[in-house]
């Protein structure tokens, strides 16, 4: 999802809804920063307990990699 298609989904919903993020190993966290870009390199990982992308620390090494933020 690009950060276009989140914005017209969030404008269809209350404004005043909380937004959450899953927390480190249970629970829910509040969303404290969406500024920090990172590099994801996409359909990584093949492991179904994996999501399918991967945060890459040294996108030199991976040309393909995309730039996003994590909610």
């Amino acid at each position: 999802m690009k950060v276009k298609q989140l914005i017209e989904h969030l404008q269809t919903l209350d404004p005043e809804l909380y937004v959450f993020r899953p927390g480190y190993e249970a629970g829910l966290e509040d969303i404290k920063d969406t500024s920090s870009v990172v590099h994801v390199e996409l359909d990584y990982n093949k492991e179904w307990y994996y999501g399918p992308h991967e945060q890459v620390l040294s996108p030199e090494i991976f040309p393909n990699a995309v730039k996003g933020i994590v909610l």
